[in-house]
């Protein structure tokens, strides 16, 4: 687990929320799910508990690419055009974070170019880590049968 998607930010900023477990009728795993195409507005900073980043297609597995906890940050779609979530999330034991609303930041970000680029610089480490863990993920996953 990398340290680049770790925030120390821990203010009153942001709405507090939890992360919730929910139970998916198919296969009855808990999670929260970020795919399928929907519009990513907010991003979360971990304040406890942890969540695994997947990656799922239909008809498999997820494959597990990371697991977050306390201190990270969930959710990077916000800020790459289209803004929509690339992964799904889960949470596998009980989570709090501090949701940002990213649309909001976007146009921040346009008014204040200093703003958007320590932004950008902060979350492209992120990305950059992402990319990572799913790539070492699939080759895991699919290596031998390429």
């Amino acid at each position: 687990m990398g340290t680049g998607g770790r925030s120390e930010e821990s203010g009153p900023s942001g709405i507090q929320m939890k992360i919730r477990r929910r139970k998916e009728e198919k296969d009855g795993n808990l999670r929260t799910d970020h795919s399928g195409g929907e519009e990513a507005n907010q991003f979360f900073v971990l304040r406890q508990g942890k969540v695994t980043v997947e990656l799922s297609a239909a008809g498999r597995k997820p494959i597990v690419i990371q697991i977050l906890e306390g201190g990270e940050i969930l959710g990077w779609s916000w800020l790459v055009p289209p803004y929509q979530w690339r992964f799904d999330a889960r949470a596998i034991e009980p989570t709090r974070a501090i949701a940002f609303y990213g649309k909001c930041l976007r146009t921040q970000c346009e008014e204040d170019h200093d703003l958007g680029y320590e932004l950008l610089k902060h979350f492209t480490t992120i990305i950059g880590e992402r990319l990572d863990a799913a790539s070492l993920q699939l080759l895991d996953t699919y290596g031998e049968h390429a």
